[in-house]
């Protein structure tokens, strides 16, 4: 009885021991699907990433493509700038030489009309004494005619 005993007691200690290994698993199971969930989201953003690093890829050879041709065309910008520079720089200089020649031009026909100015007051002062000797003159001519009437 006392064999039996202790078997009953060992039964219902591995039973016990049995129900927490059952739990522990249980618990473990729930452990590994959730990381299984995690990993999966995981993955998926891992590919999604890929995905992306991937169209940056291409993007970045688009952009190089496009900066090459850009460069391109400035060069060829700049080479026509320097041939439309070599055919303005010469009508540029005759401008400024123009400008220059103008105001000249204009610095003396001020200088002109000023001259004319003084000439035209200096006539209109000989025009006035003219006209007052012509009416000086013409009073002593009137003056002599009486004189020999008389």
């Amino acid at each position: 009885v006392h064999i039996e005993g202790k078997k009953e007691e060992k039964d219902l200690e591995l039973k016990k021991r049995a129900k927490i290994l059952k739990k522990a698993v249980k618990e473990e199971m729930k452990v590994v699907a959730k990381l299984k969930e995690e990993n999966a989201v995981l993955l998926k953003s891992v590919k999604e990433l890929e995905d992306f690093s991937a169209d940056l890829d291409k993007t970045n050879v688009q952009l190089r493509r496009e900066n090459e041709d850009l460069k391109a065309e400035l060069l060829r910008g700049i080479q026509v700038g320097e041939h439309d520079s070599k055919k303005i720089n010469p009508v540029v200089a005759q401008a400024m030489s123009n400008e220059k020649k103008t105001a000249e031009l204009l610095a003396k026909a001020k200088e002109d009309i000023e001259q004319l100015t003084r000439e035209k007051e200096y006539i209109k002062t000989l025009a006035d004494c003219n006209a007052n000797k012509n009416a000086i003159l013409h009073e002593e001519i009137k003056h002599k005619e009486e004189e020999g009437k008389q």
